[in-house]
C-alpha cells in the first residue's frame, strides 16, 4: 500500500495557507496601528505648531 506524503495532503496545504493568512492579518493590524499612531502624533504636532510630537498611547 502506498502512503501519502503528510505535507502534500490537500487538508494540510489548506491548514498551512490559512495559518499564513492569519499571521499576515495580525501583522497588518499591528503595522497599521503603529502607522496610525505616528500619523496622529504628526498631525497633533502640526496643529499645535510645536517642535516636538506629542506621544499618545
Amino acid at each position: 500500500m502506498r502512503q501519502k506524503n503528510s505535507l502534500t495532503s490537500p487538508f494540510n496545504i489548506i491548514v498551512i495557507v490559512a495559518a499564513l493568512g492569519y499571521f499576515v492579518d495580525i501583522y497588518d493590524l499591528i503595522l497599521f496601528q503603529v502607522i496610525k499612531t505616528q500619523a496622529w502624533n504628526l498631525w497633533v504636532c502640526r496643529v499645535r505648531r510645536s517642535p516636538m510630537p506629542v506621544l499618545l498611547s
